[in-house]
């Protein structure tokens, strides 16, 4: 174990950790030692900072806050799932104009759904109507 220094610009953010023995700190840096244990909570987190010289884990998310994120990401991920369906459906209606065909009432309530989806107007992915 060798002493360790975590390098922060003038807002406290971390932005570099350094051991003398592999790398010196540079001149003109920021710095503040720091315990292997501090170093390997902070890498991990990526969310430590220095706020009067010491080195401060981030703050837990509250309940509320880790729903809200949860939320966030699940509406995220549901635009993504969306456009990608809607444009894999692109094919049905590609085939049925290429046989003079009208696109089916359910396919095309379906790509509605999708794109009310891909806008944020509605939180679950409509089901596919059979092929």
């Amino acid at each position: 174990m060798s002493q360790k220094y975590a390098a922060f610009n003038t807002a406290g953010q971390i932005i570099g950790f350094y051991d003398p023995k592999i790398a010196p700190v540079p001149g003109g840096v920021d710095s503040i030692p720091i315990t292997d244990h501090e170093w390997a909570a902070a890498v991990q987190s990526q969310k430590h900072t220095v706020q009067n010289g010491r080195l401060v884990a981030p703050t837990p998310k509250t309940e509320e806050q880790q729903a809200a994120e949860a939320e966030r990401v699940h509406l995220h991920n549901l635009k993504i799932d969306a456009q990608a369906a809607l444009q894999k459906s692109d094919i049905v209606v590609l085939r049925a104009y290429e046989a003079g065909e009208p696109v089916p009432a359910e396919w095309i309530n379906y790509r509605a759904a999708l794109r009310s989806a891909v806008r944020g107007e509605i939180d679950m992915l409509p089901t596919a109507p059979a092929a």
